[in-house]
């Protein structure tokens, strides 16, 4: 049987996005799935290739508006523009034919997903709903990168008013950041069971007996008696 195909999109301001692009296309290619990566800042679009000849889409975004549960911003950009563009062009065909869809973004803005990543996924589901038209077969807001540093190549004014939020962030849960540096706060376990979800949905013979054992949503490990797993709430029968 012919590899399953996997097409990852990606807009990446700052490079963080595209790390996790390519971290998922390493996990699907152990799995022996066949992967395409494609930069959307960089790729025109009449180098995009045909939707169809993919049995699985990935698309990764990084900033645009928070993803806050609809107290700040009404996640009408929560999507990057060049992704938003490629949405626009292929959505249809993606739904009418059947493809898995899976939506990924890292904002330096997402602060609370530190805290709490799984209801900030629920909402993201909820705003690629309301706001894009299509729900996707999975999605995730992975944690924020948040450089601080002279090397940075974001904004003083973006910085300073990421330091605000931190500081408030930082004496409310007592979570430490590097006010002048590097803070890393994607996950690469969940990044992985992301990744590892994705494949199965594409090919279920991927499927082992250690992942009966763990949440399909969030990863988490579970026992088989359970009818919900206790991290998420996420329904297991």
């Amino acid at each position: 049987m012919a590899n399953k195909r996997v097409l990852i999109v990606f807009s990446s301001t700052y490079g963080h996005v595209a790390e996790i692009a390519q971290e998922i296309s390493k996990t699907l290619e152990e799995k022996g799935l066949a992967v395409d990566l494609m930069d959307l800042r960089k790729t025109r679009r009449n180098k995009w290739p045909y939707m169809e000849q993919y049995d699985g889409i990935l698309a990764g975004s990084c900033s645009g508006n928070t993803i806050s549960f609809g107290v700040q911003g009404d996640g009408k950009h929560t999507l990057k523009r060049e992704l938003r563009n490629f949405f626009n062009i292929n959505i249809q065909e993606i739904i009418q034919k059947d493809k898995f869809l899976g939506v990924f973004r890292s904002n330096p803005f997402d602060l609370h997903v530190i805290i709490s990543p799984e209801p900030a996924d629920a909402f993201f589901e909820q705003v690629l709903i309301e706001r894009y038209g299509f729900k996707p077969s999975i999605c995730a807001v992975f944690g924020p990168v948040i450089n601080l540093s002279r090397s940075s190549k974001m904004k003083y004014e973006t910085k300073q008013d990421l330091r605000r939020k931190i500081k408030v962030l930082s004496k409310r849960t007592g979570i430490e950041f590097d006010m002048k540096g590097y803070n890393d706060f994607r996950d690469w376990d969940r990044i992985h069971n992301f990744s590892t979800k994705f494949a199965e949905m594409l090919d279920s013979s991927l499927i082992s007996s250690d992942s009966v054992n763990h949440c399909p949503n969030c990863g988490s490990k579970v026992e088989s008696s359970w009818k919900f797993c206790v991290s998420c709430t996420h329904k297991l029968k």
